[in-house]
Parts: structure tokens; sequence; C-alpha cells
């Protein structure tokens, strides 16, 4: 993932989201959070999220159709999406999310499991 994770499968784009656990110790447990190499924090909602706790690649053919979709975190461009989580001894430490699969001059296609394991 050295160039990003949309430079592995093509993609209109790739974001590595790395993996907060320490965001809520006032309440005594630790939730784990999502952020992006940019700075955005993401701690209730969006596809990443939903794939950091199944710890299993998440992939949305139609992101208008899964209620897990949240265009404040994923993006208000998003067709189709990609969430795999980049496991470390069992624990989720980042979850790799590309958007909008690509094949030539077409874009928005559905991802398939194949990208899936290029990208774990």
């Amino acid at each position: 993932l050295r160039r990003g994770p949309g430079a592995v499968v093509p993609c209109d784009r790739g974001i590595l989201w790395i993996v907060d656990r320490n965001d809520d110790l006032a309440a005594g447990q630790s939730q784990p959070r999502l952020i992006s190499l940019s700075g955005v924090t993401v701690a209730d909602a969006g596809l990443a999220l939903a794939a950091l706790h199944a710890k299993e690649p998440l992939l949305v053919e139609d992101v208008m159709l899964d209620p897990r979709y949240n265009a404040d975190v994923d993006g208000s461009d998003v067709e189709s999406c990609l969430c795999v989580p980049v496991m470390a001894d069992g624990v989720c430490v980042a979850v790799a999310q590309l958007v909008n699969r690509r094949s030539g001059v077409h874009r928005g296609l559905p991802f398939l499991p194949g990208d899936a394991r290029v990208v774990e």
C-alpha cells in the first residue's frame, strides 16, 4: 500500500484508515474509531467502520442500497466500494477503502472478491 490502496486495484480513490482504540478513555472503555491519513475521524458510521467491526472484507456493489453507507463519511460520489481490514496478530490495525472500481474508461464497476484478496 505504499502508494495507497487505489494503486493496487484500479479505482477512483483509495483511503487508508488507521484504527485508534483510545478515543473513549473517560467512559472507561475503548471504542475503536478510524482516522484517515488526512486527519478525518470516523467513530459511528460508514462502510469502513462496518468492515472494521466485521473483521472481514466488505464488497458493496451499489452503496445506495446498503444501509451502512453514509455520504458524509464515505463520500457523495461513491457508487461501489471495497473495504478491507488490515490485520496484524488477529487485531485490525487499519482499513483500506477503495471507491468506484475502474476498467479503462468505465468507472463505478462493482469490486470483485479477487480484488479483496489482492488488497489483503
